[in-house]
């Protein structure tokens, strides 16, 4: 029931083994936080940051499975704000240069690309008050240890409508469309994947089922806009009937 401490979090995520407070006073903006809660451990090398709203971190490849690079947000307006990008280099946190955004900018969350060369970074724009504020994606061209790159213009995501507030924003798991098995029910299913399936998703099959036979046991019906795409099987896949 008494707080485990008294400092200023703003904001809290787990990475890997860790839990990361983000916090808007002090003279680090990012800590550890210990596993009963009471004890915030600085990240060498992170300045403090008094309009820091959010962080993200990403894992390079480059430091095995550690994360080691991390991008924290911060708005001084409603219109203005800075990205600020550091790299975990020899154990030290390293700034990696800064993008100011035209946006502001109050949630933020970030994945690597495909080679885990460059990030795609989403936004919630304006300062946690501004109404039918925005989803902005950007896109940081430049990987680990290097100055952040930001080449291209904002793409705009999505706009909040009714006088909405967007404010935090986070990552969910989409259900694997991907049918592995030969089976006509169950995890792994074609059935099951176009139960899964969003609109405009596409299912693609396994490897190892080039040249297969799926025979279904009763009619496959589908009630959204998606795509069945066996052309990367070189035999392709056939589905049966079964009369």
């Amino acid at each position: 029931t008494a707080p485990l401490n008294n400092a200023n979090i703003f904001a809290i995520k787990s990475f890997g083994a860790n839990v990361y407070a983000l916090k808007q006073s002090g003279s680090h903006a990012v800590s550890v936080v210990s596993a009963d809660g009471t004890t915030l451990t600085s990240l060498p090398g992170v300045a403090g940051d008094a309009n820091a709203s959010d962080f993200y971190m990403l894992s390079s490849g480059n430091n095995g499975s550690a994360y080691d690079i991390l991008y924290i947000l911060d708005y001084t307006s409603k219109t203005a704000g800075v990205v600020t990008k550091y790299s975990l280099v020899g154990g030290t946190w390293t700034s990696s240069g800064t993008y100011t955004t035209s946006f502001g900018g109050y949630g933020l969350a970030a994945k690597a690309d495909a080679g885990f060369t460059a990030a795609i970074i989403y936004v919630t724009t304006g300062d946690g008050t501004l109404a039918n504020n925005s989803v902005y994606q950007i896109y940081d061209a430049a990987g680990w240890n290097s100055a952040i790159n930001i080449a291209s213009s904002p793409i705009l995501i999505y706009t909040a409508t009714g006088g909405t507030t967007l404010k935090g924003i986070a990552f969910a798991p989409v259900m694997s469309l991907v049918v592995t098995n030969l089976a006509d029910s169950g995890p792994g299913t074609l059935r099951q994947a176009i139960a899964n399936a969003y609109a405009g998703g596409t299912i693609t099959f396994a490897p190892n089922l080039s040249g297969s036979t799926i025979t279904l046991a009763s009619t496959l019906t589908i009630n959204t806009n998606l795509a069945i795409d066996a052309s990367a099987l070189p035999a392709g896949i056939q589905i049966n009937g079964n009369g």
